[in-house]
């Protein structure tokens, strides 16, 4: 799903990670929400890993700022 957002808003198959920002991430959710009508629960199922991937990429301090720090998935 990712590779299809990115091909789609970017022009792209792939982004480097210093590039991703809490817009990107709500333009994300946005697009899973609304335009491949995706429940919240299944949004959360693509969102995980992206964030996990995220919170490993600080750790190894290949990221210096959280793209996920003011991030709320809505619920409904």
């Amino acid at each position: 799903m990712l590779e299809a957002f990115l091909k789609l808003r970017y022009n792209t198959n792939d982004i480097v990670l210093y590039q991703l920002n809490h817009r990107f991430i709500d333009a994300y959710d946005f697009y899973l929400r609304v335009d491949t009508e995706m429940t919240a629960n299944t949004v959360l199922n693509h969102i995980i890993p992206l964030r996990k991937i995220i919170r490993r990429a600080i750790s190894q301090d290949t990221l210096k700022r959280d793209p996920f720090a003011n991030y709320v998935p809505e619920n409904h």
